[in-house]
């Protein structure tokens, strides 16, 4: 018999597919910016994202998936620092 801890964990992975195939996404307007590490393979650089949000903005940062925010932390952080001080001084 599967314990309670895996029982609940199912339940949870259920409701999260069920709410996936439910959710409608539609356009958005406001500025996005997606920060993608080089490493990523991607068939579309913009991960299909270009499509629901019009003022996308690509970041790249050096490295894979976990190096970004470990050996390129440095990189990383400056880019998200970069961005949020556009999006602070338009607002």
């Amino acid at each position: 018999m599967p314990h309670v801890d895996e029982i609940l964990r199912r339940r949870l992975t259920e409701a999260h597919r069920r709410a996936i195939r439910r959710h409608l996404t539609g356009p958005y307007d406001g500025p996005v910016a997606l920060f993608l590490a080089d490493g990523f393979p991607a068939h579309h650089p913009d991960l299909g994202w270009s499509r629901l949000l019009r003022r996308l903005e690509m970041v790249r940062i050096p490295g894979d998936h976990h190096s970004r925010v470990t050996r390129h932390v440095g990189v990383f952080g400056a880019h998200v620092a970069e961005v949020l001080r556009r999006v602070e001084g338009s607002a």
